[in-house]
Formats: structure tokens, C-alpha cells, sequence
């Protein structure tokens, strides 16, 4: 299983696509952004299809990347300015025991991938830490499927080769630290800041009404 790069090439290359944060944090800076989706993955054993033709495609290995092909800065009351150049990472992971879902004779499926049922997946990012993240998933959904899902007559239920638009979402539980983010003042530093303000604000309406 991989990506291509145009709708009839035959062999594995980086698909155009567009790139979202949907983190609040970045969701303002990298929205719709231009990138490069690469995926590559191969499957291990065969799909068991049960009497309605439905079906679950495991052990699925491989990975995945998306790398921005446009400058990205991040800036603004919580960000330390930062410009991230061309060809930074966006989101890369590696992951086993993957699979695909869906139904023989169908245009339509899905293909995911998490920690769960004995599958493993990582990501790393320019952008987000995941040092300590645990909860990791890759959901995508299939469509367009050409030729419908089939399989080899005689492989021991082999999927047949396919075409497929796919789009989909990654997401981790809890939400990844967000690099270049502003320090946010600790409780006990905020009242002082507070009070601090207040001081000078009564100082100043102190000075006014005795000037006057």
C-alpha cells in the first residue's frame, strides 16, 4: 500500500495534499498548508472474508509523512516567533498492525491504525512534541476504489490491487505539547503580576487627584 504522485502512477511517490492542525494553538498558522503525503506499507498475511463478503485486512507495517513544501512562521501574544522553512515535518509515523476495512464488490472503505489489539504506532513532528503521549491513532477513510475491492482467486483471500482516494485524520490522547508556545506565568506569578498592575494604576489616580 502506498501513495502516488498523480492519480495513474504506478509507482510509490509523495501525493500533493493538504495539511491541518486542528491543536487550537496552531490551528491559525497551519490550516489547508501545502505538503507531501508519503505512504508505504506492506501487508504481512492474507484477509479473512466472512459469508457477506466483508472483510479485515491486518497486518498492515509500514509509514507515513507529511512534509511542508511552504514556509510556516507561528507568531503572536502566546508564540515565541518562529519560522519553519520549506520542508519541515508536519507529522511522520512509523506503525504495525494496521489494516483495512470494507467489503468485496465495494468503492468504499477504511484504513487505520493505534496501539490497540497488539499494534504499535509513533509520531514525531517540527511542531508538536509527543514525548510521553501514548494514545496515538491513524484513521483514513477510502473512496473511489478502482477496481472495487476484490480478491485473487486461489491467494488465500489476497486483497487485489487497488486505486483509492484517501483522507483522514491523526490523533493522539493527551494533546502533544506545542513547540515554540509562550511560558504561561504560574498562578502564584499572575496575582503578583495582578496586584502589581493594581498598585500602579492607584498610584497614578493617586497622583492625578493631588495634581489637581
Amino acid at each position: 500500500m502506498y501513495t502516488t504522485s498523480t492519480a495513474t502512477a504506478t509507482v510509490p511517490g509523495a501525493a500533493a495534499v493538504k495539511f491541518s492542525f486542528l491543536i487550537p494553538e496552531l490551528a491559525t498558522f497551519v490550516t489547508g498548508v501545502d505538503a507531501l503525503y508519503t505512504l508505504n506499507a506492506d501487508i504481512v498475511r492474507d484477509s479473512p472474508v466472512n459469508a457477506s463478503g466483508a472483510f479485515v485486512q491486518g497486518g498492515l507495517n509500514g509509514s507515513f509523512s507529511f512534509i511542508t513544501t511552504q514556509a510556516i512562521t507561528v507568531s503572536g501574544p502566546r508564540f515565541t516567533t518562529h519560522t519553519y522553512a520549506a520542508g519541515s515535518n508536519l507529522l511522520s509515523g512509523v506503525f504495525s498492525e494496521g489494516s483495512i476495512v470494507g467489503n468485496i464488490g465495494s468503492s468504499a472503505g477504511s484504513s487505520f491504525a493505534s496501539g490497540l489489539n497488539g499494534g504499535t504506532i509513533t509520531f514525531t513532528s517540527d511542531f508538536v512534541d509527543f514525548t510521553g503521549v501514548v494514545n496515538l491513532d491513524r484513521a483514513q477513510s477510502l473512496t473511489a476504489v478502482a477496481p472495487l475491492f476484490g480478491r485473487h482467486a486461489g491467494a488465500n483471500n489476497a486483497l487485489s490491487s487497488f486505486r483509492a482516494v484517501a483522507g483522514g485524520q491523526f490523533s493522539s490522547d493527551p494533546q502533544p505539547t506545542v513547540n515554540f508556545l509562550a511560558a504561561v506565568p504560574e498562578p502564584e506569578s499572575w496575582a503578583m503580576l495582578v496586584i502589581g498592575f493594581g498598585l500602579v494604576g492607584l498610584a497614578t489616580r493617586r497622583r492625578t487627584s493631588a495634581a489637581a
